[in-house]
């Protein structure tokens, strides 16, 4: 700051004249400077670091330190869970960092792991009250959640290979399931506990039906739901969650009337037969499944692929359009 202060031959004025010029000069030393100024410099970025697959790296806060995992990285049909990284306890796992890993098969983990533990082969938290992680990798017809989990974790299932008409049995004791499962239970109804209190946002896919039994299940509603019935009694979250956002409603229970949907299994192609679901979405009655006969070969048009004339013959080929593969399935005449 350039201060610049002319004064006349008087001396009172003069002296007057000088204090304040001596005040604003401190004033302007302690102004703070931003032209060519230090600043402190920034936090270091923590170094990333690899041990058992997992890249992470450790940070630290008032509560101390602690371990933030990327990303899993391995071909290892077993993922081994130490007891720590860096020699610091891992207390959370992410299940979303094992989607993709199509060779894992199970799960283990170090008998000194205080937040972990594995129930034939699952992932869950130590008490055994939180499914953490289903494996990846494993494609069993069906899997029963154990009595005494609570809670479906986050991702749990999410990014898993389990067939389309995988069988989830749930256990009586759980009451949360949580987002970003995207189950894949089949092509028909699911059947919800009354025990379960709350169904996060893409908690599944693919069904045709979610049929929810407790009248005060909380519903994160999403669009994915507009292509999932939800089914549940009269007044119930079920239905407000339904009618706020325009989602397809079937009232069960008292006064309801079995309303049968179909969905298709296999689609029927040229030559192999189809199969086609159904059912009524309230669970309470049987699915049925009916074949659906090949639609046979379709043919197009004929090309002609050598004129005839008056001495030759010509030539010509016709080509199925429908289920024959790429290219379709030709005959030359």
């Amino acid at each position: 700051m350039d201060i610049r202060i002319y004064l006349k031959e008087s001396g009172k004025m003069k002296k007057f004249l000088s204090l304040i010029l001596a005040f604003l000069m401190l004033c302007t030393a302690a102004m703070p400077v931003f032209a060519g100024s230090v600043y402190p410099a920034a936090s270091p970025v923590p170094e990333e670091q690899f041990e058992y697959g997992f890249y992470y790296y450790v940070y630290s806060d008032e509560e101390g330190s602690h371990v933030n995992i990327l990303r899993y990285d391995s071909l290892a049909p077993i993922t081994y869970i130490p007891k720590t990284l860096s020699g610091i306890g891992i207390t959370d796992i992410d299940a979303g960092i094992f989607a993709g890993c199509s060779e894992q098969k199970a799960f283990s983990v170090d008998d000194d792991n205080k937040y972990f533990t594995v129930i034939d082969g699952v992932l869950f938290s130590k008490d055994g009250k939180k499914l953490v992680a289903y494996p990846k990798g494993r494609d069993d017809a069906g899997y029963t959640v154990p009595d005494g989990c609570e809670i479906i974790g986050i991702k749990a299932f999410y990014g898993s290979s389990i067939p389309d008409n995988f069988e989830l049995t749930f256990s009586s004791s759980l009451s949360r399931i949580e987002a970003n499962n995207m189950l894949t239970l089949g092509k028909g109804a699911v059947n919800v506990p009354a025990s379960v209190k709350y169904i996060g946002e893409y908690a599944f896919d693919g069904c045709a039906a979610l049929v929810v039994n407790a009248s005060d299940c909380e519903i994160a509603s999403n669009e994915q739901y507009n292509e999932i019935i939800l089914c549940g009694e009269k007044g119930s979250a079920a239905e407000a969650v339904a009618k706020k956002n325009g989602y397809p409603f079937i009232l069960i229970g008292e006064g309801h009337e079995h309303t049968y949907v179909t969905a298709v299994i296999t689609p029927a192609t040229c030559v192999k037969d189809g199969s086609l679901l159904s059912f009524c979405p309230c669970g309470q009655t049987e699915e049925t499944i009916t074949t659906v006969p090949a639609t046979g070969h379709k043919w197009g048009a004929w090309t002609v692929t050598v004129p005839a004339t008056e001495t030759a013959d010509g030539g010509c080929y016709d080509v199925v359009v429908v289920g024959a593969g790429p290219g379709g399935l030709g005959s030359a005449i």
